[in-house]
């Protein structure tokens, strides 16, 4: 990857300054794979368990973002909600989804086809 790939890698990967997060003890990535010199940001189609909230109040995602700095809205014909990471397993979505509902939160596991 060159210096201007790198640098904008370093942009979108980077945690907000401002983040506080109270669920991990650092922010993390979950939608987010380095493909060669390719930064792939969203959904994985190798990743087939998503981790998902109901968007409930306006400041959900950025109290979401402190702590999965890569998390985003999805909209669907069900209605919005937040993709908070996507995962080969469904043991790792498992345990995100625990993690988030031990802090609170109305994680739900779905699996994509």
């Amino acid at each position: 990857m060159g210096l201007l790939g790198s640098a904008i890698a370093a942009l979108i990967l980077c945690a907000p300054a401002q983040a506080t997060c109270e669920i991990f003890s650092a922010p993390q990535q979950f939608n987010t794979q380095i493909q060669g010199d390719v930064v792939v940001i969203g959904y994985q189609t190798d990743r087939r368990y998503q981790v998902i909230l109901p968007i409930v109040s306006d400041a959900d995602l950025a109290d979401i973002r402190n702590c999965v700095t890569d998390a985003y809205i999805t909209r669907s014909r069900i209605g919005d909600y937040i993709h908070v990471g996507s995962f080969g397993s469904r043991r790792e979505a498992r345990d995100l989804r625990r993690i988030l509902n031990r802090a609170g939160h109305q994680a739900r596991v779905v699996y994509v086809r």
